[in-house]
């Protein structure tokens, strides 16, 4: 069982409850494998083993989900928030950017604790995934308003990058002159946050037939980009091209905010640490979008949207049609006629 501990408020001294008597604690430790704690007290090490796991029913988990859910959703949404309030606070001056940056940690963390997962739903890798999509769905509403949205999304991405980068460098104990130049230097894999939501949401208007040609354009024509356009036109293929998306997209913004901590203020940072996390996370958030996607849209509408772009080939054929047959006319001598069909059988004479 975990021990009781508190401070002597006459002599500063922490002691922990043994039994029914307090004692006085002269050195304390950490298992940095475990995380137990120890106590030397009495002549002896004591261990602060953590309270036992309570066993949970598969029932009680499948019901207890839902509610888990929810809050992985928020929770990912509002680190988002938290993380773009940070980045706009260095527009502030300097002593009202850093309090701010503490009231917006504080509240940040009150949150997060409130909306943290129950012990038995800790591990989840649905709820890691589930916090994800909490993160990257604000981002996809503003990809549908036009510029406007685009514009705003990049912002909250940037603020968001920039935020970052200033979380990681406190955590990792850097200066105040760090965290401005870290946060600075967050905007640019911050701009990156848009990307992928940008092109999940054109696939949404595109399978929708609305127009969505000034979102999530595609500027490369990489390798990457002849293997999107054959996986496009599959339902797993749209979905394996926004894993891809996502997945990618989240890396980079791994390996921009690496190479901050390692030339600002952590030189033994590693360029692609956490990189395989971000893409799998990534590639899962993306997928399942662009699942959900799938799953929400009629069949009946799919398959008006198909026929129509069939439709849209013929019509973008039709002028190359009529122009080669005006050059084959143009090639006829003035006073000659020419059979035009010239597989059609001849016409039996009276």
């Amino acid at each position: 069982m975990p021990f009781k501990t508190a401070t002597n408020p006459e002599t500063e001294e922490q002691v922990i409850l043994v039994g029914n008597q307090w004692v006085p604690v002269a050195q304390t430790a950490t298992n940095p494998d475990t995380g137990e704690r120890a106590y030397f007290a009495q002549g002896r090490w004591m261990i602060d083993s953590p309270p036992p796991e309570e066993d949970i029913s598969s029932l009680d988990y499948a019901l207890g989900l839902p509610v888990e859910t929810g809050k992985a959703l928020l929770g990912g949404a509002a680190g988002l928030v938290e993380s773009a309030a940070t980045g706009a606070s260095f527009i502030l001056p300097e002593e009202a950017e850093q309090a701010a940056r503490a009231r917006i940690a504080e509240i940040g963390s009150g949150v997060q604790e409130a909306l943290a997962p129950a012990p038995a739903y800790e591990d989840s890798l649905y709820l890691d995934l589930v916090r994800g999509v909490g993160s990257t769905a604000p981002f996809i509403p503003a990809a549908f308003l036009g510029a406007p949205g685009v514009i705003a999304g990049a912002a909250l991405g940037v603020g968001a990058g920039s935020g970052e980068a200033a979380q990681r460098a406190v955590a990792a104990g850097a200066t105040e002159d760090e965290i401005s130049t870290a946060a600075g230097l967050g905007m640019i894999p911050g701009a990156f946050e848009m990307f992928g939501p940008g092109r999940i949401a054109k696939r949404f208007e595109k399978v929708l037939g609305s127009q969505a040609d000034e979102i999530g354009e595609e500027v490369s024509k990489t390798f990457l980009t002849r293997l999107y356009n054959k996986l496009g036109g599959s339902r797993k293929g749209r979905i394996t091209q926004a894993a891809i998306d996502e997945g990618i997209q989240e890396a980079v913004s791994e390996v921009g905010q690496n190479l901050i901590q390692r030339g600002i203020y952590d030189p033994e940072q590693g360029v692609f640490t956490g990189t395989g996390e971000s893409f799998g996370l990534g590639a899962g958030v993306g997928g399942f979008l662009q699942g959900l996607t799938e799953l929400i849209l009629p069949g009946r509408q799919r398959r008006a949207i198909k026929e129509a772009e069939e439709t849209l080939e013929t019509t973008e054929a039709a002028p190359e049609t009529a122009e080669q047959a005006a050059t084959a006319m143009a090639q006829v001598p003035v006073g000659e006629s020419r059979n035009m069909i010239p597989d059609a059988p001849a016409r039996p004479g009276p």
